[in-house]
Order: C-alpha cells, then structure tokens, then sequence
C-alpha cells in the first residue's frame, strides 16, 4: 500500500484527517465575548499570561486608563476542581507572583491587564446570585478557559503586527513569542526599516547583560541594547526586557546581541560593542566557520540554544556583524548607558522575551510535532520511520481506518 498516496492530497500537503492528528489548533473555539469598558461591570474574568503561558482569575475592581484594568486575583485551585467546574478563591498574599500592584497602597493581591485581553466570566449580578464567594465554585472548565484566553490574547496581537510587520518573512514574529517585548522590538524594527542601505549605513549597538540574586529565588537575568550614534541619520533607539531559565551574565550578554540583531534590516552592516570577551571569542570562532553549526558542537556549546539563533539571524538576514570589546563599568559613555538600562529591567515584571519552540537553527527530534506551517509529507515521513521503531504505525494514525 502507497502511504504517501494514502494521507496526502497531491503528494506533499497531508489530508486534513492526519493533518489534525499531528497538530493542535484552537480555532474551534467559540467567538469570545469582550470585556464592556463602557459598563465597567465588575465581572469575574480570566486573562492569558505570556510570561508564565498560564491564565490569571480576577475581579474588576476599576478602570485605571483605557489601556489597564485593575482586578482583584482569585487563586485556582486545581486539587479541588472538576471537570465541569473551576475552584476559586480570593488570593490575599500580597507576595503573589501576579501580584503586580503597589502592595503599601492596596494591602491586597490585584494584577492590571489590557481590556482587550479580558474574557468575562460572571457579571457582578451572576457573581452574587450564583454566591461564588461562598460556594468558590464557577462552572467552568479551566481547560477551556485557558484556550479561550490565550485565543484572546493572540487576536489582540494581529493590529500591531498588521501596522509593524514590514516583511512577510519578519524574524521577529519568526522566533518570539507574543508579548510587551516583541511588540517594542516590532516599533524599533520600524523605525530602522528605512535604513535598508548596507552602503550608506552601518548600525552601531552597545548591549550588555545583568544578574542579580544568584543562587535565590529572586533571580533575575536581564539585558539592553542601545543605539545611540546618529552618523549616518539613524534615530536612537534602546530596548531592555527581562529572560527565565539557566540565569548566568554570559547569557544575557549573548541574548542582548540577539534581539539587537533582530530589529535590523535586511543586509544591514553591524557593529556591536560589547564588554563580554567570551561572548566575542565565541562569536569570531563561528565567523572563521561562516556561521556553520552541526548538530554535534550544538550539544557540546554552552549555550547552544542561543547561539544556535544567532547563527539563524544572521545567515537568514544575511547580516555582516562585527563586536568590539569595551572596558567595563569605566568611562566609555555607552556602555555605561546600556548597563544602567540592563539594570532597570528588574524592576519592570511585565518585560519578558519567550522564543518559540522552532527558533534553534538545529532541529531536535521531539515526541510530537508542534509547528504545524512547515507539516508536510516529506518531514512527516522521517519523523514516523523513528516512531515505528517503538510503536506501531498504524495504530498510531488509525492507517486501517483512513478513508481513501
């Protein structure tokens, strides 16, 4: 029996049937009401966290401007939920994580969040007859919500892109996630767009990282670029944001080169300054190589991930970068700059950079496909050859039970 003739429509592009099988949508969902920020009711709402891919419960308390909202947070408490029904309670630790409010000035825990993220729930009326406050029972399934939250979150995304994404193939929307950094990195790359003239224009970005707390639960990893010489007309810009997972100041020294990178054009000339001597010893290692990584010095690098999308950017921009070492913490006036404002990222929880499962360069073989844009035949078909070996085709996909 011909298998590719079996689950493809013309030989490449999968039938829908086997297409779902291997992927997850959530367009199926139902259309999501909106919040009413001209009622302002004090709804019991979810709102999706990028930060933490997670949902938040909460309680409206007021309009603070058009773009936030004030809720009072209301813990899940899975242990005590149902399959039907949600177990919520108000969350009064004012230490909490999404506790993102002045804790002097409330004494409570409440969260701010984008009308246009919120999914209502229960209106203030239903909150009360339904006597959610005692019962701590809602009936809905938090599974659910979490789809219909995150859904929300993502159609809030789209005008922004429509209004900054200048190339259809835009690296950034490639390798990050949703979130306030993307969307600042997606300004920034606008307002370099135009600077698209490798031979008029060279891009000169300081970027440094920061760690503080090592070793606590406080740990933070932070980093900044700033461009902020105007030779050749370029306007000024700086970014700073805030990473999770593996903290070490070598990392947040190569991430800061990364999303440098990213804001500009196609074929552009960059000079990074950079006061981190392993970060450039790395970099002039794969420059002798151009930029070549196998999968055999990707698990032996430190740091393989990161480089590994280094090595995409440029390569895929086309990119001609060259890093300059400076002294650090002395007087050279930009790298002081963009140290001052890696140290500010601590501060700010609601800056964060998340990339995508699909941004190393280097594919890694996982249990599952989750890019469903590049699922063909072809990468479907190589991936099952190593699935047979420990579990049956055909119960697998139901091959006996496709219909032709």
């Amino acid at each position: 029996m011909d298998i590719q003739r079996l689950i493809t429509v013309d030989g490449t592009n999968l039938k829908p049937n086997i297409y779902n099988l291997f992927t997850t949508f959530f367009d199926n969902i139902k259309e999501i009401r909106s919040y009413n920020i001209e009622k302002q009711d004090r709804s019991l709402s979810v709102v999706y966290s990028p930060q933490h891919n997670s949902i938040l419960f909460g309680k409206v308390q007021h309009l603070i401007d058009e773009d936030n909202i004030l809720l009072r947070h209301y813990h899940a408490d899975m242990s005590q939920s149902t399959s039907t029904s949600t177990y919520v309670t108000i969350c009064d630790d004012t230490l909490c994580a999404a506790n993102t409010v002045n804790r002097s000035s409330m004494g409570v825990c409440a969260f701010t969040a984008n009308p246009k993220h919120i999914v209502p729930l229960l209106s203030a009326a239903k909150f009360t007859k339904e006597d959610v406050e005692r019962r701590k029972m809602i009936n809905f399934n938090i599974f659910n919500l979490f789809d219909q939250a995150k859904k929300k979150y993502a159609l809030s995304q789209s005008t922004l892109m429509r209004n900054h994404v200048i190339r259809q193939n835009n690296i950034i929307l490639e390798l990050l996630e949703p979130g306030l950094s993307r969307n600042e990195l997606l300004i920034i790359q606008r307002k370099l767009t135009i600077f698209d003239n490798p031979n008029c224009c060279i891009f000169e970005f300081f970027t440094d990282g920061s760690l503080i707390e090592l070793g606590t639960e406080q740990c933070n990893i932070s980093c900044a670029f700033a461009h902020l010489d105007r030779s050749f007309g370029v306007p000024q810009v700086e970014f700073y944001t805030t990473i999770d997972k593996w903290p070490s100041a070598y990392r947040g020294e190569l991430l800061a080169v990364i999303l440098a990178l990213m804001v500009v054009p196609y074929r552009s000339k960059v000079r990074i300054n950079i006061d981190s001597l392993n970060v450039i010893t790395m970099f002039e290692g794969f420059k002798c190589s151009n930029f070549s990584l196998t999968s055999r010095d990707y698990f032996k690098l430190n740091n393989s991930y990161l480089w590994s999308i280094l090595i995409r950017i440029i390569r895929q921009q086309n990119l001609h970068v060259e890093m300059f070492k400076v002294a650090a913490h002395t007087d050279c006036d930009g790298n002081n700059y963009v140290d001052r404002l890696a140290k500010s990222a601590h501060i700010d929880q609601d800056r964060f950079i998340n990339f995508i499962d699909t941004a190393p360069d280097i594919k890694v073989l996982r249990y599952g496909i989750t890019s469903p844009l590049k699922l063909t035949y072809e990468n479907l078909s190589r991936w099952l050859v190593i699935l047979k070996a420990w579990k049956n085709l055909s119960t697998y996909i139901g091959i006996l039970n496709i219909e032709n």
